[in-house]
């Protein structure tokens, strides 16, 4: 089933968001979406606030990649991952919230976001790639319980800088 959503010129196929009209400066996805598909909102330069119901449980790879001018992406409770360069090159955005159900960020998901400075990984996430945030970005890991544990101490490496994962308390 295909469907053409009127107020914000979204393409939506089988309940995945495929398309979005280059110009739309700002965007809430419709319930019943249940997935942002691969390059959907790519190159989509105006785009400054993305709202994502708590229907979607994927982002996909290059979803959001060069959206220069998005600031804020709010993300919805049952999103569990975030694809590869899902964000990557969106210069501006400057706040994302990543809930509770998040267990995956992919490779470069945040890549070159240097305007986010601050961002709060939940313990839920059990699969963090390499480089997912720009080095200029402070990351804050929510504390982990002893019995999943999977993140602490192991190393990460950002733009060429290893680091070690440890529990924060």
């Amino acid at each position: 089933m295909n469907i053409q959503h009127e107020k914000s010129s979204l393409t939506i196929k089988d309940g995945v968001l495929v398309k979005c009209n280059k110009t739309t400066t700002s965007v809430f996805i419709p319930d019943g979406v249940t997935s942002i598909g691969r390059y959907a909102f790519e190159l989509c330069t105006s785009l400054t606030n993305v709202i994502i119901p708590a229907s979607v449980t994927s982002i996909r790879d290059y979803a959001f990649e060069l959206c220069t001018s998005l600031t804020n992406a709010t993300i919805g409770s049952s999103v569990t991952s975030i694809g590869r360069y899902a964000f990557a090159g969106c210069t501006s955005l400057t706040s994302v919230t990543i809930p509770n159900s998040v267990t995956s960020i992919g490779n470069w998901a945040f890549y070159n976001c240097y305007n986010l400075t601050n961002v709060i990984i939940p313990a839920s996430v059990t699969n963090f790639e390499v480089s997912a945030f720009p080095l200029t970005t402070k990351i804050i890991r929510e504390s982990i319980s002893k019995k999943s544990n999977t993140l602490d101490g192991k190393t990460i490496e950002i733009e060429g800088i290893k680091y070690k994962l440890t529990e924060i308390n």
